[in-house]
């Protein structure tokens, strides 16, 4: 999908829509019936349906969502909106469930979706306003994509055994699908639609009125005792990866409603639902426990609570708790910093089948930091976490093509890599795309309205990369008025926070006394910083300067 450019030119291309359109009240209605297999469960089969009639409900409420960004572009204050900040404000657009029916082997849900241009525009200001919830929010959107493109996956290996071994292909009503969470009793042969005046009013990921147990994961029988039907371990071994794929999709989706809780301002109640599912084991939930803890997402920060249940979280087989373990170590945060524990945590997590650990260890390796310096190992890694889906991995794998570090020098890969990453509203590989407009580099035209576009929007994320590249900006006088001030102010704010480019510029600027005074000493301070992170032109700088001790 291609990256989209909001501005206020899209006034023109939807002008043709009258503005009370989008201020009335738009209403879809879906239906969906999921068919359980032998390998599922009432969870899963409830799960799988409740997915699908979402799924078919957010495809026209994102196309709305996205019309409703358009028109109000002006108001919204945003040069750039990644598709992804599209849905993810459709995914928190409230949703009722309007009818479900657990009629053995098929799970029937009815839900609709009611949203105005108000509603929307609100929640995405909520969203915007709050960087570590909307931060959250992409996280747990991924989370849930990686979790039902799993299940997918799995279902299909699962249905191909079952054509191979002749299995049943669903169970009779006299049948029984024994849920791994659920038991059968609490689940109403059919329920009856709901009056209108009494529906309760639930978030796209909000549970059911039908009431559900927390999830404890126990094992799950692959088919009744009255079917002669031998199940091998490996098939068995699909189906608890498969039930406990259904039961993360649970977690996620709990997560997901308190952080949209938050918005709303009930964030206690949604907090204790997904408290009961990580006091009742669930790793997920713990590992989320953590998340809100580290964050400080409706809870006081408290790295030592966040660390607490990072450990629950991998004593019960968590992998994105370890990688979170060495971010902890990574940056010091509640722990002493050490990059060499940070490292161990992310090979533990690779090892356990998280996709955070590739990004994370080769930026080690890229650095130097922990492990021996190898910007080959560094490219590696990131190609395995592209492979695996990791955005932030994408972006720093273009940043080693766009500069031929660890890998053959290749702008135009490097474009491709940052635009599928900026469709993902990936912030670094906007800063990077960003500075690729302003050059004229990898194919792309001079364009520092397109620049301005993205990297404006990187420092909403408050990049060390999105100042140093606004810094450039003001620097050079691109789309901006010149201002030599602005920019050493948003280098040194980069600088703070380490970031090479802008120590390299803020060296540049004392060189050659650009809105300050000429000072060599200041200039070869703050080039040696840039030069030690790797910032090659800081390095021939430096030396020409050393060679040189009275000028140049």
């Amino acid at each position: 999908m291609d990256f989209r450019f909001v501005h206020a030119a899209l006034w023109l291309l939807i002008g043709v829509v009258p503005l009370q359109v989008h201020a009335e009240m738009q209403e879809y209605i879906r239906d969906y019936s999921y068919h359980g297999a032998f390998f599922d469960s009432a969870t899963s089969c409830r799960v799988n349906a409740i997915e699908g009639v979402k799924r078919e409900l957010l495809e026209e409420l994102g196309t709305y969502v996205g019309s409703v960004v358009k028109m109000h572009q002006d108001s919204l204050g945003n040069s750039y909106m990644s598709q992804d900040v599209v849905n993810i404000t459709a995914g928190i657009v409230a949703m009722k469930v309007l009818d479900e029916k657990w009629k053995r082997p098929v799970y029937y849900v009815k839900a609709g979706i009611k949203a105005d241009s108000e509603d929307v525009l609100s929640k995405l200001r909520a969203l915007r306003a709050d960087l570590e919830l909307e931060k959250s929010l992409r996280e747990s959107h991924e989370a849930l994509q990686s979790a039902r493109e799993l299940i997918a996956r799995l279902r299909s290996q699962l249905e191909q055994i079952q054509q191979k071994e002749q299995l049943p292909v669903e169970h009779d009503q006299a049948a029984t699908i024994v849920p791994a969470a659920v038991p059968p009793e609490t689940l109403a042969p059919a329920s009856p639609k709901p009056e209108a005046t009494t529906l309760v009013s639930v978030l796209v990921d909000a549970a059911p009125p039908v009431p559900v147990p927390v999830p404890v994961p126990v094992p799950v029988p692959l088919i009744t005792p009255t079917e002669e039907v031998t199940a091998t371990p490996a098939v068995e071994q699909l189906v608890e990866k498969y039930q406990k794929a259904s039961r993360d999709i649970e977690a996620g989706e709990a997560f997901r409603r308190a952080l949209v809780a938050r918005i709303n301002g009930d964030f206690a109640e949604a907090m204790r639902e997904i408290g009961k599912l990580a006091d009742g084991g669930n790793a997920k939930a713990q590992f989320r426990m953590g998340w809100f803890y580290e964050r400080g997402l409706g809870v006081d920060q408290d790295y030592a609570k966040a660390r607490a249940w990072y450990e629950k979280a991998m004593a019960n087989g968590e992998p994105d708790a370890i990688a979170r373990m060495g971010m902890l170590y990574e940056f010091g945060m509640g722990v002493e910093k050490d990059h060499g524990r940070a490292a161990e945590h992310y090979r533990r997590a690779i090892d356990a089948g998280s996709v955070w650990g590739f990004a994370h260890l080769g930026y080690l390796y890229e650095t130097g930091k922990g492990v021996p310096f190898d910007r080959v190992q560094a490219a590696d890694l990131y190609s395995q976490g592209v492979e695996k889906g990791s955005y932030l991995a994408m972006a720093r794998l273009g940043f080693l093509y766009q500069l031929g570090r660890g890998v053959e020098q290749d702008e135009a890969q490097a474009v491709r890599l940052y635009r599928e990453a900026v469709d993902h509203g990936q912030p670094l590989a906007m800063t990077r795309l960003g500075q690729m407009y302003n050059l004229g580099r990898g194919g792309l035209p001079r364009d520092h309205a397109k620049a301005l576009m993205l990297i404006r929007e990187s420092v909403h994320y408050k990049l060390p990369a999105g100042y140093a590249f606004m810094g450039f900006m003001y620097e050079n006088g691109w789309e901006v008025a010149r201002d030599y001030v602005t920019a050493r102010q948003l280098y040194e704010k980069a600088a703070a926070l380490d970031a090479p480019f802008a120590e390299w510029r803020l060296g540049v600027m004392y060189k050659n006394g650009l809105g300050v005074g000429v000072d060599r000493d200041k200039a070869m301070y703050w080039l040696e910083r840039a030069a030690s992170k790797g910032e090659d032109k800081a390095a021939l700088m430096l030396q020409r300067m050393k060679r040189h001790p009275l000028g140049g």
